[in-house]
């Protein structure tokens, strides 16, 4: 099984091997190993069915669960052949236990990733913004249609206006200190990766123009016919709302056929983490890291976190109400 890094032309196999698997993780997601593959590096091979993935992290090798159909325990099998006591990333409570009660003789221990859990929400919910837990969002919404009412538009990303989606985003940078900050510089690269082969990719997206100008954009992919993933979400937080209603008519317009939305992971950032709660996701997909006995002892233990590092404007994308 030969380990390589991903590109293009991996698109239909990879995406065939998610779906099969039920998974419904970002981690999963072919988009985001695509587009993220300079800023976090991952390995990719294909086998019997299966997509399998490792990347290496801080001086360990890491790997992921096998994505696909077929048999689990040849899959599993294929990893130890060249790992023989793997550590685990990204793993769901029931892929974890699936590691321990087929590999005992590994003697896994799991550490909760809090910061890594994946927001998972109804599209109905994103939709409506009914109910009294959403009543803030809602009248958040409503305060920017009265604003500006006949002003406002929004249309679907495509080949004519990406020039538009990429002048946006390079604003949105500026503004924000892309470049000044290691996490948004990253993003900053992953993002212009995606838009640079945005059709190629199979991903879909929204652009919300106020007076004819770009306010915010959104763009997803399928994870499989339940779960749409929302990669990159931007506005322009000098227009009050702008959140709310790239939110709110993505949901509406480009993933209204999907059972549910993942809008990702926090990473620890407080901001993010109350903007993501206060939409009341229905799961909170907690993943796992999961180390064998025989590498407890060599695995680094985890230095006392940093503080999260600031991300602009957050706590103007909370609309508690």
């Amino acid at each position: 099984m030969q380990y390589r890094t991903i590109t293009l032309a991996d698109r239909e196999q990879a995406e065939a091997c998610i779906a099969a698997s039920g998974s419904m993780a970002c981690q999963s997601s072919f988009v985001n190993l695509y587009m993220w593959r300079k800023v976090f590096p991952t390995e990719i091979a294909f086998s019997d069915g299966f997509l399998f993935r490792r990347a290496v992290r801080h001086g360990e090798t890491r790997h992921y669960f096998p994505l696909g159909k077929g048999d689990l325990d040849a899959a599993l099998a294929k990893i130890l052949a060249q790992d023989p006591a793997p550590i685990f990333m990204g793993l769901t409570k029931e892929q974890a236990d699936i590691v321990a009660q087929r590999l005992p003789h590994l003697k896994y221990t799991f550490t909760e990733l809090r910061d890594n859990a994946d927001y998972i929400y109804e599209t109905k919910s994103l939709i409506t913004l009914s109910g009294k837990k959403l009543h803030g969002k809602k009248n958040h919404l409503n305060r920017f249609l009265k604003t500006y009412e006949g002003r406002w538009e929004t249309v679907p990303i495509s080949r004519e206006n990406l020039p538009l989606v990429r002048a946006f985003h390079e604003e949105w940078c500026k503004k924000n200190d892309c470049k000044g900050g290691k996490g948004l510089a990253g993003e900053y690269c992953a993002v212009m990766d995606a838009l640079d082969v945005y059709e190629e990719l199979g991903v879909f997206g929204l652009l919300l123009l106020v007076d004819g100008k770009p306010a915010a954009y959104s763009f997803a992919s399928k994870i499989n016919d339940q779960v749409a993933d929302v990669h990159v979400e931007k506005a322009d937080t000098d227009i009050d709302g702008s959140y709310a209603v790239i939110n709110q008519q993505m949901a509406e317009k480009m993933l209204s056929s999907f059972t549910y939305v993942n809008r990702e992971e926090d990473m620890g950032i407080p901001g993010l983490r109350k903007a993501k709660e206060s939409y009341r996701p229905a799961i909170l997909l907690m993943l796992h890291k999961g180390v064998p006995e025989a590498k407890a002892m060599t695995v680094p233990k985890a230095a006392a976190p940093a503080p999260a590092e600031p991300y602009p404007a957050l706590e103007k994308q909370v609309h508690v109400g």
